[in-house]
């Protein structure tokens, strides 16, 4: 980690540009001409007859940022692209290949370098057109970038990290260390869509969106069967509720669950599983609480807990059992003072020393709270945070964050009602309005936001987000309740439904969480007690 000095800084870097002696036109002739034959799987070859030097100086507000790039014998393949979100949008400031119609070369080396101001947030893509990376069936493609000389990211380090495309996202700010960028990496949407209910499991008393299979984990007042055959010395809680799945380091994730028992009889369970997702272990993280509702998960991999109850409170824990902090949760700050009704918890970290954490209210005038961290870790969320806001919607397009609790309560009455399920991804932040059945999104960085109506009959609850950023995924409270996802396109689909007149009419859908690499989906349902998992039938992930 290199901590940006606060004196004037420049640097002057020296570079070379490599000119390939192919013509870009004949290059293209030759790509053109053999994809119109087949699959291209030929030498593009690149010869290296001159170079030119070049110098780059950054001024004293500015990052240096530099990518190095290696593609493998099918360069033709790779593309990529940095973006600077402003305004609310993203705007590509670099790219390459230059020329569409020049793509790189077998084994091209690529050196680019540009000074990125402070104050933004950047992000960059890479892909491959083929949808099989570049390393290392073909060649040793390989990327790294670097700001302000401290690498960000190695692929060497990865292996082969990606099919379709990956992502890096960081923020730059004079004040902030410059530390590792994060990482998503996506693959390209399916064809898949939810909602034909043409599967009935009847013991499981569910009907299921076809090319999904289900299975049964664990039920309340049970021991949980264990894959190499002991069982649990604990039985599975009951009053099941909201859900986070956090991933460990050997491999493996735990589903951190909530029990929603009131008067102290509540509390939040870890069932454990292994790295080809078997049961290996279930045991208690906190008892004790009232009413554990909702719940998220930090950018240190500790879960946050709160209890829904007048006066309220939200508990830190680690689900890790080689962590320090394993069994040994605490009261964070930020329920405040005096409590509340607090629901769920959802995170931005693109500053890692000032992550900013949101935590909604569920009654009917519970506030959605802005609690800006002073540090990050276990210990930052026991101190007082740097500053504590409410969303106050101004008008049919743009809201704030306010001082003013009470401004933020009537905001709450007029607007979101009974806020529960709360998420972020990449600038917006989304949560529900469960009295009025409305998803709201927050833009971040315009301060406009959107609020359209579930399309599914009864109230949203608990949400989670697609890794791929296709879907949100929705639990259902009351009617014939199900889990439900919407498409990008703004569609609703059903995922799985209660059979009509069973035994789950008027319960609730919990506990929806997918596991790391989001080919497993979790759900159960409360009052019955059951915890499910649906897989694709084709492997893939649920996007």
């Amino acid at each position: 980690m290199m901590k940006r000095s606060t004196t004037t800084l420049k640097f002057t870097v020296y570079f070379w540009l490599l000119v390939d002696s192919t013509t870009a036109k004949q290059r293209s002739s030759k790509i053109r001409e053999e994809l119109d034959n087949g699959p291209l799987r030929k030498n593009a070859n690149t010869i290296i007859d001159h170079r030119h030097r070049f110098q780059l100086s950054c001024a004293d507000n500015e990052h240096l940022f530099e990518l190095k790039l290696t593609t493998d014998i099918y360069g033709f393949e790779t593309s990529w692209s940095l973006e600077q979100r402003s305004n609310g949008k993203w705007t590509e400031i670099l790219f390459g290949p230059k020329d569409v119609n020049a793509p790189y070369g077998k084994s091209e080396s690529v050196k680019e370098m540009k000074c990125l101001p402070d104050g933004h947030k950047y992000r960059f893509t890479i892909k491959d057109r083929f949808s099989d990376g570049f390393c290392c069936d073909f060649g040793e493609g390989k990327y790294s970038f670097s700001l302000d000389g401290v690498e960000q990211y190695n692929s060497e380090e990865k292996g082969k990290t990606f099919t379709d495309s990956e992502k890096h996202v960081f923020e730059l700010d004079q004040t902030a260390d410059i530390s590792p960028a994060s990482t998503d990496v996506d693959r390209a949407p399916s064809n898949y869509r939810f909602g034909d209910l043409n599967i009935r499991n009847d013991q499981l008393g569910i009907d299921i969106s076809s090319g999904l299979s289900a299975r049964l984990l664990a039920s309340t007042g049970k021991f949980v069967d264990f894959v190499e055959g002991s069982i649990s010395n604990l039985a599975f809680h009951d009053a099941l509720d909201a859900a986070q799945v956090v991933p460990l380091p050997d491999g493996g994730w735990a589903y951190v669950s909530n029990s929603e028992r009131s008067s102290g009889r509540g509390g939040v369970y870890a069932l454990y599983f292994d790295s080809d997702g078997n049961v290996v272990d279930y045991k208690a993280l906190l008892t004790g609480l009232s009413r554990a509702c909702g719940n998220g998960v930090t950018p240190w991999n500790t879960v946050v807990s709160c209890e829904e109850i007048s006066g309220g409170q939200c508990y830190q824990m680690d689900p890790d059992p080689s962590g320090e902090n394993h069994l040994k949760p605490v009261m964070t700050k930020l329920g405040g003072p005096d409590g509340g009704s607090w629901e769920s918890v959802a995170v931005e970290n693109s500053n890692p020393n000032r992550p900013v954490f949101f935590i909604t209210e569920d009654n009917s005038q519970g506030v959605l709270k802005r609690f800006k961290a002073n540090g990050n870790g276990w210990d930052s969320l026991q101190s007082d945070p740097i500053q504590v806001t409410y969303l106050r919607i101004m008008d049919g397009t743009t809201f704030e964050w306010t001082g003013s609790e009470e401004a933020g309560r009537e905001s709450a009455r007029r607007y979101f009602a009974g806020a529960e399920g709360i998420s972020y991804r990449d600038g917006t932040l989304y949560f529900i309005a469960k009295v009025s059945q409305l998803l709201y999104s927050l833009d971040l960085d315009s301060m406009t936001y959107e609020v359209e109506r579930t399309g599914f009959p009864a109230q949203p609850d608990q949400i989670a987000l697609g890794k791929y950023g296709r879907y949100i995924y929705f639990c259902e409270d009351g009617g014939t309740p199900g889990v439900y996802a919407r498409d990008v396109d703004g569609s609703y689909e059903t995922v799985f439904s209660a059979i009509r007149g069973g035994c789950y009419d008027g319960d609730e859908t919990v506990g929806i969480a997918l596991s790391p690499d989001s080919k497993r989906l979790y759900a159960g349902y409360q009052d019955a007690g059951i915890l499910m998992e649906f897989t694709r039938d084709d492997g893939l992930a649920f996007e």
